[in-house]
């Protein structure tokens, strides 16, 4: 049995792994998957390779690869709830002056 390239299983996983990136999942551990997969690589030449797919995909007129993991759903965001009249969540009274501060002596 051949085993696919490592530029082809990034070729064909390039979406995916730039969604990972995209939610912060660090390269290095995508080198560690890779690795774990058979793929002996490096953190420098996985970069490599991405720069080199990238290309390949902006010529062949693919932008947009197909996606094979699902996006995380944000949860809604609600605003708080209304203050009840005449509450205030900071009263701020001003910095008193000198004449103020020489009375309170």
């Amino acid at each position: 049995m051949v085993k696919q390239s490592l530029a082809g299983y990034i070729r064909q996983r390039l979406a995916d792994l730039e969604m990972r990136m995209e939610y912060k999942i660090r390269q290095k551990s995508l080198v560690e998957e890779l690795n774990a997969l058979g793929y002996e690589t490096t953190v420098k030449a996985f970069r490599n390779f991405l720069v080199r797919v990238r290309a390949w995909r902006e010529k062949k007129g693919r932008p947009n690869a197909t996606v094979t993991a699902q996006p995380v759903k944000q949860p809604a965001v609600r605003p708080a709830p209304p203050l009840p009249p005449g509450s205030l969540r900071f009263n701020y009274q001003g910095t008193p002056d000198d004449d103020e501060l020489s009375k309170l002596k």
